[in-house]
C-alpha cells in the first residue's frame, strides 16, 4: 500500500526511482498551480538584483562629481530612489516566494491528510 503522503508530495517509496529527473519532475508536478508565482517571484528578485547592482555605479558617479564640485543633489535623489525601489521589489518577490511555497506545503498536507482520513 502507498503511503499517502508519498502519493500526495512525490516523495520515491521505498525503492523507488530517486534519480535527479524524478525529483525535477516532481517538483515541476507540485508548482503546476504556482507557476504564475513563480514568475512573478522571478522577475521581481531579478529586478531587485539589478537595481541593487546600478547603486554602486550611480554612488560612484556621485562621489567623482562632487570631487569637482558641489553634491549632485539629483544623483543623490537617483539613489535613494534605487534604494527603496530595490528595497520594495526584493520584499514583494520574497513575499510571493514564500507565500507560493506556503501554498505547496498546504496542498501537500491536504492531500496526506484526505489520503489517512478518507476525506473526501
Amino acid at each position: 500500500m502507498t503511503d499517502p503522503a508519498t502519493a500526495a508530495c512525490g516523495e520515491a517509496p521505498p525503492g523507488g526511482d530517486r534519480s535527479t529527473r524524478a525529483a525535477v519532475a516532481t517538483m515541476y508536478r507540485l508548482t503546476a498551480d504556482h507557476r504564475p508565482s513563480v514568475v512573478v517571484a522571478t522577475v521581481l528578485t531579478l529586478a531587485g538584483s539589478a537595481l541593487g547592482l546600478a547603486q554602486p555605479l550611480v554612488a560612484q558617479r556621485i562621489v567623482d562629481a562632487h570631487g569637482h564640485g558641489p553634491a549632485p543633489w539629483p544623483l543623490l535623489l537617483v539613489l535613494a530612489g534605487l534604494f527603496l525601489t530595490e528595497a520594495v521589489t526584493g520584499s514583494v518577490g520574497r513575499f510571493v516566494l514564500e507565500r507560493m511555497g506556503e501554498g505547496i506545503v498546504r496542498g501537500c498536507a491536504t492531500a496526506w491528510w484526505r489520503g489517512c482520513s478518507g476525506w473526501r
